[in-house]
């Protein structure tokens, strides 16, 4: 009974995962610069989206995955994987 419910569990977190995974082949890498909202950009091996144009484009504080207010302005569309898409 516990070794199954190990395996269910490992099952879903592997799928999990697989499915938080977004084809970055065709997103530009993250440059400090002017994005607007919805904007589509990578960084540090992640996707992410612009939420609110204005902060996308100041950096420092709000680069993508790596200021300490990135949260505020984009959206974390997931780990970035050649074969797997989220959208």
């Amino acid at each position: 009974m516990v070794k199954t419910k190990l395996f269910l569990l490992c099952i879903l977190f592997f799928f999990a995962n697989s499915l938080y995974a977004y084809d970055c082949s065709g997103l530009a890498q993250y440059v400090q610069g002017t994005y607007a909202t919805g904007s589509l950009v990578k960084n540090q091996n992640k996707a992410y989206r612009c939420t609110v144009g204005g902060w996308c484009s100041v950096g420092g504080p709000y680069a993508p995955g790596t200021g300490w207010a990135w949260a505020n302005a984009w959206s974390d569309l997931g780990s970035c994987d050649s074969t797997t898409s989220s959208i």
